[in-house]
């Protein structure tokens, strides 16, 4: 269940829990599944990163969004054996 006051807000930051919360509420209404939500919440976000402006600062860090992530990827990885 997804229980907040108000409405989000951009460039707030929120808990992971609300977000769980709000997928798992997503899935139970729109009937589909959790992967698929999550797959178009991150093109939203991607979207959203290159109208804001953003999208320089993840040129940065990688050519692409998969070359992004996968950098992220790996040095979440390499943190986790360190």
């Amino acid at each position: 269940m997804v229980s907040m006051e108000g409405q989000f807000l951009v460039r707030q930051i929120y808990d992971d829990e609300i977000t769980y919360n709000l997928i798992g509420a997503a899935v139970e209404i729109l009937k589909i599944p959790a992967d698929d939500i999550l797959e178009l919440f991150g093109k939203t976000f991607f979207e959203f990163c290159q109208d804001s402006g953003y999208d320089k600062i993840l040129q940065v860090l990688g050519a692409t969004p998969r070359d992004f992530l996968q950098v992220n990827y790996a040095d979440d990885y390499s943190q986790a054996w360190s």
